[in-house]
């Protein structure tokens, strides 16, 4: 008999354009894919290496793309960011950045950027994805999990995943609770036609 309201999270509508440049917020001047993170939100979740694999299924060093994976709290985490560096050290055309930035910087990038991708495994919001579609970003992201409260079934970049085991390396985790594993071929394509379809 008690009423629950949902109460969701205030996502500014941007109606102007970003007083920061590119290179002031530490993205390279081509055609830049985005991905942010935390490292205390467990990587297996954010799942970061998901994305470069389908990164570097869909372009090549040379074919004018370029990946940012900008993160806060590798220090923390130093394991998983050497895990991140690892996978990224023969491609000049990824970045990784790990480091706090003012809210400002942080809105900016999300602005500045040409697309935004999350191959997370769940969400719980997905604060980072919003703040990407509001900014009129193309915003590629697995189809399941929190986000789908503002990504409809039919929204064009919803990646399809499988619902598989979370499995070790995932505290805290349970080993035999159930999230999604986004289908990187279809991420990839969709990754591909945004570069090439970009206007």
């Amino acid at each position: 008999t008690v009423p629950i309201q949902l109460i969701t999270l205030p996502i500014e509508d941007l109606s102007y354009r970003s007083i920061f440049t590119k290179a002031q917020v530490g993205l390279p001047e081509s055609f830049c894919f985005l991905f942010t993170y935390d490292f205390n939100s467990v990587l297996k979740r954010k799942n970061p290496l998901d994305v470069i694999t389908a990164y570097t299924n869909a372009f090549g060093p040379d074919d004018g793309a370029t990946l940012v994976l900008k993160s806060i709290n590798g220090h923390l985490h130093k394991n998983d960011l050497a895990k991140v560096l690892y996978f990224t050290q023969h491609r000049p055309d990824i970045t990784v950045s790990d480091g706090y930035l003012s809210s400002a910087e942080v809105q900016a990038q999300v602005e500045l950027a040409d697309c935004f991708i999350s191959l997370h495994r769940s969400e719980g919001f997905g604060l980072n994805i919003a703040t990407a579609i509001a900014a009129g970003k193309p915003t590629i992201a697995t189809g399941y999990s929190g986000n789908l409260m503002f990504t409809a079934p039919d929204y064009r970049f919803n990646v399809p995943y499988d619902l598989v085991d979370v499995g070790r390396e995932a505290n805290p985790y349970p080993q035999d609770a159930i999230w999604a594993q986004p289908h990187l071929n279809a991420a990839s394509e969709m990754m591909r036609d945004v570069f090439d379809n970009y206007e």
